[in-house]
């Protein structure tokens, strides 16, 4: 059925099945062909109110005749509901809601973040979309908000799941002052922890939790991974105590240098391996290599497109990351030498899009007071909010929790005025450090008199 929509689709509006950007700038010329696409998009069946829900919608007329006898023309695309009253859009209470943005800017950007390996910045967004650095910073984040998977209620993952931690974050910045500072590496730093879960049928999940232990693994493990599945990771003994509550669980010893084993699934030694190295129907492979590989490339992904990865949006460039590794597909192509070598492909851009799409309600993001971005509530009570919104909660309660609502004179010991983040820590030095010496005393300031100080100002 998705397969006869998207030849349709494709027929319907003269498009290729893998379309670039010059085909989509030469096929959407105005916002009415734009708007016609996204609607055939938004509403698969048929149009539907995004305030009640309704089925029962009208078009407007090109051209309206008021009672005066005026002609006037309504905005292109617009609906009533027929039980509401309310008048909406195909991208009313979406992420391109209120944009004054030409609707084939949108449809591009979206077209070269789908179709990227590792994620667009917003300087080379802004190049190719002919705006400002911020609008297409804003316009990035609100199309990483259609990429998450965080609205999934059950879990999805199943089989035999990779499962291994990561840790986001470059170097600390060296000034005067912590030149000779010791940074731990690994769990002793203090950057963020990804946790990446992968499948063997190309599926990824991740998340961004607080610790490694097994109490702070495992609601993140049990929400993505079903009960059934075969949990495969490293040496960590922290995700060995979580695997005992699926089916089963295998692990490869990095220590020792073993990256991958093939065992027997009813638990008895493995046989003698064959020539080809197909696997028999009562073996499996145990390896990692598949969240190892996505973790390389979200490493790739802040190294050198986003060179920074800051904690507040950290989950929706993980969710960026994760969509395009789960929509892309890898085959074998042979060259013209007669030799063959692996290829990645993305899906083509509009079955993404049908995909991504129909999803959009409920998804806004505003600009905040402060040059940030907001979250608005959802449309009806008993919808969840967007995933962001959740964590903008989460973080606001957590600073509240902590004190940064109340006045400056009322605030508990080591909570900055300036920020929400507390004081630094004591600095620690290596024993080979040379100490600091204090500074000289600086010239004592003069005393004037009070003609003197008259005559100043």
């Amino acid at each position: 059925m998705d397969n006869e929509r998207f030849y349709k689709i494709c027929r319907d509006f003269d498009l290729s099945i893998h379309t670039d950007a010059d085909e989509l700038t030469h096929r959407f010329t105005d916002d009415v062909q734009a708007r016609a696409f996204l609607e055939a998009l938004v509403w698969p069946d048929q149009p539907f109110c995004p305030h009640c829900g309704s089925v029962r919608v009208y078009r407007f007329r090109p051209v309206k005749t008021t009672r005066g006898g005026e002609a006037r023309a309504p905005r292109v695309g617009l609906f009533e509901c027929g039980d509401c009253a309310a008048q909406f859009s195909a991208t009313t209470h979406t992420p391109l809601h209120g944009t004054k943005l030409p609707l084939l800017k949108w449809i591009k950007a979206l077209f070269y973040l789908l179709s990227s390996s590792k994620g667009v910045s917003s300087v080379v967004l802004a190049r190719h979309l002919g705006v400002t650095q911020p609008t297409a910073w804003k316009m990035a984040h609100a199309i990483r908000e259609l990429l998450d998977h965080r609205h999934e209620a059950e879990p999805v993952l199943d089989g035999e799941v990779e499962i291994d931690t990561k840790r986001i974050g470059g170097e600390p910045r060296k000034d005067a002052y912590t030149k000779y500072v010791w940074n731990p590496r690994g769990k002793g730093s203090d950057k963020s922890i990804v946790l990446v879960m992968a499948d063997r049928d190309g599926r990824v999940r991740t998340s961004v939790v607080s610790g490694e232990s097994a109490a702070e693994l495992a609601p993140a493990i049990k929400a993505v991974v079903k009960p059934e599945a075969h949990l495969m990771t490293d040496g960590d003994k922290a995700l060995a105590v979580v695997g005992q509550d699926f089916e089963g669980h295998s692990s490869v010893n990095h220590g020792a240098e073993e990256y991958a084993r093939v065992e027997r699934k009813d638990g008895k030694p493995p046989r003698r391996r064959r020539r080809n190295g197909k696997l028999r129907d009562d073996e499996r492979n145990v390896h990692v290599n598949h969240a190892e590989g996505f973790s390389a490339l979200l490493e790739r992904s802040r190294f050198g497109v986003y060179h920074r990865f800051s904690r507040v949006h950290m989950s929706r460039y993980l969710d960026e990351a994760a969509w395009l590794w789960s929509a892309a597909s890898s085959g074998t192509l042979t060259t013209a030498e007669g030799h063959s070598q692996g290829e990645v492909q993305a899906e083509p851009f509009v079955l993404q899009l049908m995909t991504l799409m129909p999803r959009a309600f409920g998804r806004q993001v505003r600009w905040s007071a402060k040059g940030g971005l907001f979250w608005p509530p959802p449309l009806r009570a008993e919808d969840p909010p967007a995933p962001s919104r959740a964590l903008m909660l989460a973080r606001a309660k957590e600073k509240n929790g902590a004190g940064h609502d109340l006045p400056r004179k009322d605030r508990p010991a080591g909570i900055s005025s300036r920020g929400s983040r507390p004081l630094p820590a004591p600095v620690r030095l290596r024993a080979t450090s040379p100490p600091f010496r204090p500074l000289p005393p600086g010239r004592p300031p003069p005393d004037f008199t009070d003609e003197e100080i008259d005559g100043l100002f």
